[in-house]
């Protein structure tokens, strides 16, 4: 499986080098200097899926969030999928036409009881549809330098999940409802789902944009390590997974990312990834904050952007003159943008660009 993820970040030219170890399995690393404010991924969810509360607002194929009422083009038959286009229609059409049927069978009343481990049901139904469709789905498109790229199930067929499936009572809850409407009965189908489950809980990406849209799940994406002090920020475009260089990179450097809230204690951080993503953290904050009563000394990663507003032209650019001495601020800093003016506001050193944007000020 290596070979394939390997395959797919060549064709798609991003500067990483595929490793693995038995502590941090498969992971990335740089394989060329990376520039800080570089963006070296823009991929395309193998699958995703809206959450319950914006299925009419947000596109079932982009993400587009609709600013004027609800989408048009849905579904009439199991209204469960709602379109910003026809041509966003057309895309999802082979396997909704497969999906369209199950969609109507899901028991709603679960929704309440199951929270967020609802849409983590249907998505793994989608995916069940995709196994089933057995056609590549693109996973990289072909704007810009970048050329198209499609991936295959068997990728996502072997992201690792946490292994704790039976200790989920929510998640056997769902599972057994998905045998129940996808009548399964196939014995390959029958330990599939449980592990694509598993696989969906600790590798997807809850998109923020405008609020908490879904969750998609990236054929590439899901294999960059954490780090509470991750030198990759992740920004949105629509569905996309987008990942910028927090600072200069140079060849051969771990590339992160952060799987949870960074903004807290050591402790609450252990527990959140302990609980959510089943391993001990131990990057070099985590160690460093468990040997030590001083602080660790962060990256200053959002002051490397000139701005964190999606909406304004200077969004994800690196600022000329980084504010590398934040560190030495009380709590909160502003920094206006030169471009639309408005200000971003740091209550820490370290969060998510999104949530500060939807926090802070109008998009």
């Amino acid at each position: 499986m290596t070979e394939r993820i390997e395959e797919a970040v060549a064709k798609a030219n991003i500067p990483v080098r595929v490793v693995k170890s038995e502590v941090g399995g498969r992971y990335y690393v740089a394989s060329r200097p990376i520039s800080r404010g570089e963006c070296i991924l823009s991929e395309i969810p193998y699958a995703c899926i809206v959450d319950e509360s914006k299925v009419t607002k947000v596109c079932n194929s982009c993400f587009k969030y609709s600013l004027d009422g609800d989408w048009t083009i849905h579904c009439k038959d199991c209204d469960e999928v709602y379109y910003c286009s026809e041509a966003c229609e057309e895309r999802e059409k082979d396997v909704h036409s497969l999906e369209c049927e199950v969609f109507k069978n899901v028991d709603h009343s679960l929704e309440s009881t199951l929270t967020n481990k609802f849409r983590v049901m249907k998505i793994v139904i989608r995916l069940i549809m995709y196994k089933r469709l057995n056609k590549p789905r693109r996973i990289f498109s072909s704007e810009g330098k970048q050329p198209e790229v499609h991936c295959k199930f068997d990728m996502i067929e072997n992201l690792l999940g946490h292994g704790g499936f039976t200790t989920y009572g929510k998640g056997a809850k769902a599972v057994n409802h998905i045998f129940s409407i996808l009548n399964v009965t196939d014995s390959e189908e029958k330990e599939l789902v449980p592990k694509l489950y598993c696989a969906h809980e600790t590798n997807s990406y809850t998109m923020w944009s405008k609020g908490e849209q879904g969750e998609c799940l990236y054929a590439v994406g899901s294999y960059f390590n954490h780090s509470c002090a991750p030198n990759l920020v992740r920004r949105e475009s629509g569905n996309k997974l987008e990942l910028v260089a927090a600072y200069d990179l140079p060849e051969g450097t771990d590339l992160t990312i952060s799987y949870t809230n960074i903004d807290v204690g050591l402790a609450s951080r252990k527990d959140a990834l302990k609980s959510g993503f089943c391993f001990d953290c131990a990057c070099a904050r985590c160690t460093h904050e468990s040997q030590n009563t001083t602080p660790y000394t962060l990256p200053n990663a959002l002051s490397a952007f000139e701005c964190i507003f999606p909406s304004c032209p200077s969004f994800g650019k690196p600022l000329q003159k980084p504010v590398d001495d934040l560190q030495k601020y009380p709590f909160p800093v502003s920094h206006m943008c030169t471009t639309c003016y408005k200000e971003k506001v740091y209550t820490h050193l370290w969060s998510d660009q999104s949530e500060l944007a939807s926090k802070y000020g109008p998009q």
